[in-house]
């Protein structure tokens, strides 16, 4: 049950991005830079100092080796896959083709990589609590500008809120989807608790190096630095305190 309403409320965040984005407008890019040099600054910490050392603390290498071999694999399908749809465009024909494009690429993205993103929260959950919990936070904080991102060019395209709102909320629910699976098959055995954590690792590393850490630094290169230098103060913090 705890995993449950952790990996919901974290799955939720990129329902309160876009229903801010509905709200307000998208914020400005120095804040979106810092917010996700934020996230790819703790997702990093998390890799280094508490995913891959628990890995090989649970289990062989081999199935470290095979967990980061699999993460790494599967994102690269995944964004295969996207840049697949990017040439060969949605037929749909909105007000704004290219600015629904744009919002249903980006959802596709979030759906797609929420669920690994979930697995890591369940499987470092039933690791160690803490671990699942540090997880969840890096992952909320960059649901956020995601939910952002999606919502602006759907809107432009004439999307009516209520559908915008609603893609967000089926969007949110393939964390604790994620978060099921990883503690229902990445958990049992101590090389199937390590091949998991390692898997986390590995996908969780590459979503930083591809998606969250180069887009933080386009939007505004001193305030993901920024966001980057006070996650690893957040991160000292929360180890500090549990």
């Amino acid at each position: 049950m705890e995993l449950l309403i952790l990996s919901s409320l974290t799955g939720l965040t990129t329902l309160f991005g876009a229903a801010l984005a509905l709200l307000f407008g998208q914020p400005s890019k120095k804040i979106l830079a810092f917010y996700l040099g934020l996230s790819s600054g703790i997702m990093v910490l998390i890799v280094l100092i508490d995913l891959l050392p628990t890995a090989f603390m649970q289990g062989p290498y081999q199935a470290v080796g095979i967990g980061l071999g699999l993460g790494l694999a599967m994102m690269l399908g995944i964004y295969g896959f996207l840049e697949n749809l990017v040439r060969h465009g949605v037929s749909l024909k909105p007000k704004k083709p290219e600015s629904y494009r744009v919002g249903m690429l980006i959802a596709i993205a979030i759906g797609l990589h929420n669920i690994p993103e979930g697995i890591a929260i369940g499987a470092g959950f039933e690791t160690h609590n803490h671990l699942g919990v540090l997880l969840a936070l890096s992952i909320a904080i960059h649901n956020i500008p995601e939910g952002i991102g999606m919502a602006i060019p759907l809107a432009m395209a004439g999307v009516k809120k209520r559908w915008v709102l609603l893609l967000s909320f089926i969007l949110s629910l393939c964390i604790p989807l994620g978060a099921w699976l990883g503690q229902k098959f990445f958990v049992g055995s101590p090389f199937l608790v390590a091949a998991g954590t390692a898997f986390a690792a590995g996908a969780m590393g590459f979503i930083v190096w591809k998606e969250i850490g180069p887009a933080s630094l386009r939007y505004n290169r001193l305030f993901a630095l920024w966001g980057m230098a006070a996650s690893v103060v957040l991160v000292y913090i929360i180890h500090a305190l549990r």
